[in-house]
């Protein structure tokens, strides 16, 4: 898997959020006396707001270039909202971005396509098409011993099928891919994530200790 390089510039707009900040706008609200239930949810509020600060750092560091990008226009929008600033201006910037990009590919290919590596084939009868070939990903699990599972998934699209909708396809090690349209690849989608929102779980209870 590739791995960028940190970006040993920070932006401005990481800020590390002051150790008693919180406990300090607690005080001041409860001193006024606000709700107990309100309390809760500017709490709820303020830590999302942390957990933010604390993911950007991250990325920052070890996150590719399009996890840093996203982050990046994240960081736009919360600003925004936080700024109470009409959020209309930046949809058209957005829109004239996408609009660049997708001017920006290739006549005949899908802005995603990966430059250099779409494959011409030709027909019996000649006639020749393009099996389009985008974004690859890649993952790796390995236990102790060396052993691994590596699983696969990439974005393409093949004009010799009467389907051409891009699709994408995934296989694990060198086993033969499923091919995944938009439904099947969001239902995918929704499995991974609970996945590894089990992974996530079982990680917690390998602390746990046995009980006697």
């Amino acid at each position: 898997m590739t791995t960028v390089a940190p970006d040993a510039t920070p932006r401005s707009a990481v800020r590390s959020p002051e150790p008693n900040l919180t406990e300090t706008i607690m005080r001041l609200l409860a001193e006024n006396h606000v709700p107990a239930e309100s309390i809760h949810e500017v709490r709820r509020t303020l830590a999302a707001g942390q957990v933010y600060l604390h993911a950007t750092e991250q990325v920052r560091v070890c996150g590719d270039n399009d996890t840093i990008a996203f982050f990046e226009t994240l960081d736009i929008v919360v600003d925004h909202v936080a700024d109470r600033r009409s959020l209309k201006p930046l949809r058209a910037s957005f829109d004239k971005l996408n609009a660049e990009i997708t001017a920006s590919a290739d006549p005949g290919h899908y802005p995603w396509c990966a430059p250099g590596q779409c494959i011409t084939q030709a027909f019996e009868d000649g006639e020749s098409y393009i099996e389009h070939i985008g974004p690859m990903l890649q993952a790796t699990v390995r236990d102790s011993a060396g052993d691994e599972i590596v699983l696969n998934a990439g974005l393409g699209s093949d004009e010799s099928l009467i389907d051409q909708t891009p699709f994408a396809y995934m296989h694990a090690d060198d086993g033969d891919p499923l091919l995944l349209d938009a439904a099947h690849l969001d239902e995918s989608i929704r499995e991974l994530s609970a996945f590894v929102d089990g992974l996530r779980a079982m990680r917690r209870q390998m602390n746990q200790e046995r009980r006697p």
